[in-house]
């Protein structure tokens, strides 16, 4: 290859790499950081598990809550487990894709379940608060939970 298009080439690659960098800078005109990823939010789930016929509260009831994807589905990578505690209550904070619908599922897990397993979709008709940018906030739901006796 001769000098002279060696030299022309040079020019052009330098032209164009300016030509680049001022187009790429110039379509930069967002104010704040930029986000990727998917939106968030916050569910803040208090409640008690109490016996369905004696309203006495239940201990040690293993409540697990999420985002439905899908029929029992949860999205597991991001459900949380909580045990009920002396008084039946039990509080979760899970964060995970914003949704209308939110799952919990309780179970008794002693070696011979006394209760059966059993879930509610809990509706969120209120708007999430304090969210900005990806993030939509956070919602507070509550719920009583009546375990039904495992009869066999």
């Amino acid at each position: 290859m001769g000098r002279h298009k060696k030299q022309w080439l040079g020019f052009c690659n330098r032209l164009m790499v300016g030509i680049l960098a001022l187009l790429g800078f110039a379509g930069c005109d967002q104010t704040g950081p930029d986000e990727y990823g998917t939106p968030l939010a916050e569910y803040r789930v208090k409640g008690k598990v109490v016996d369905a016929d004696t309203k006495q509260p239940v201990t040690g009831m293993q409540v697990v809550s999420g985002v439905p994807l899908d029929g029992d589905k949860l999205q597991w990578y991001e459900a949380d487990t909580v045990y009920s505690d002396v008084k039946g209550e039990f509080e979760i904070v899970h964060r995970s894709y914003p949704t209308r619908t939110y799952r919990v599922i309780w179970e008794d897990m002693r070696e011979t379940p006394e209760y059966k397993k059993d879930s509610t979709d809990l509706a969120i008709t209120g708007k999430f608060s304090g969210g900005s940018g990806w993030y939509e906030g956070h919602v507070s739901l509550e719920i009583q939970i009546e375990a039904q006796k495992n009869f066999q």
